[in-house]
């Protein structure tokens, strides 16, 4: 990473790009090497988009798989396409992360030097570049999370629960036992719903926490097939779509999961609004799904 003086930078006002900005810096990034590819290309474990579509938060892994590795946060303004912040490396071993705001990632972790298999969620503020909270050892990998409304859901597939904690104390606030190992989970976009799939598995829950649970509203489960991607098409989860890479995709449609004619790659998106899904297939092409509308 190298910084760079910038004299002609122009963020919107009130913008995420124009919060997160290291003052009238930009930076020279090349990423860390992914040594586990033959290919090669980035490190980067994930990437997400901020609220209001400015700004591009990169989370790159320094050091490579199975080696002493760190965190580094690189942050792109989407308009300039230029580098406006670069962290420096966190000692963690990143799993997962999710945006909680604009300039807060939480996210779940290991210790560089921990080999007791304890792990354990965090916040880290990208703009103080500090971790700010951390929660208490969680034992067992979580697989997947998610955050939306102050609440953070963490799936655990080895105990096979989704926990749910505050996303400000990270007090643990109820714990659901799903009966299977959970791949994933995701959130309908009103915040309503949550999705918690895998192993031909989806089950539908009321996203809220009630009697320090989570309450089961609908269950969908197909012997033989493997879910461990997830897209929802409807704001309250009505139309969920989950595959895996290299076999069909499925969606629910009432009560029942109806095989859609694709064998999937490995991404999907949705657009609400039109209830519309696009899925990456085998060919690396993306084909386009209309859901009906069954209200």
């Amino acid at each position: 990473v190298v910084e760079v003086a910038e004299t002609d930078l122009k963020l919107k006002e009130q913008s995420a790009s124009a919060k997160i900005a290291c003052g009238d810096k930009t930076f020279l990034w090349k990423p860390s090497e992914l040594v586990s590819r033959a290919t090669g290309g980035a490190d980067i474990i994930s990437t997400h988009l901020t609220a209001d579509g400015s700004c591009t938060v990169i989370c790159e892994r320094t050091g490579g798989a199975g080696n002493p590795n760190g965190l580094r946060i690189v942050c792109v303004d989407n308009d300039s396409g230029k580098v406006i912040r670069a962290t420096g490396v966190f000692e963690i071993n990143l799993l997962q992360a999710v945006l909680l705001n604009d300039t807060q990632l939480v996210f779940t972790a290991s210790r560089p030097a921990d080999s007791s298999g304890n792990f354990f969620a965090g916040a880290i503020d990208i703009v103080s570049e500090e971790i700010t909270r951390k929660s208490a050892d969680i034992s067992g990998e979580p697989k997947a999370i998610a955050c939306a409304s102050g609440l953070l859901y963490v799936a655990e597939q080895q105990k096979k629960t989704i926990s749910v904690y505050d996303a400000e104390s990270f007090e643990l606030l109820a714990v659901c036992p799903c009966g299977f190992a959970p791949e994933g989970i995701v959130l309908s976009a009103d915040k309503s719903a949550l999705a918690v799939f895998g192993n031909g598995v989806l089950d539908i829950y009321d996203a809220q926490v009630h009697n320090k649970t989570l309450y089961r509203k609908k269950h969908f489960s197909c012997p033989g097939a493997n879910f461990t991607r997830c897209v929802i098409a409807d704001p309250a989860a009505e139309l969920v779509t989950v595959f895996s890479p290299g076999e069909n995709a499925w969606t629910t449609l009432g009560d029942k999961l109806v095989k859609l004619d694709i064998i999937c790659g490995e991404y999907a998106a949705a657009y609400v609004p039109e209830r519309v899904i696009l899925i990456e297939n085998r060919m690396r092409a993306l084909e386009m799904f209309r859901l009906p509308d069954i209200a």
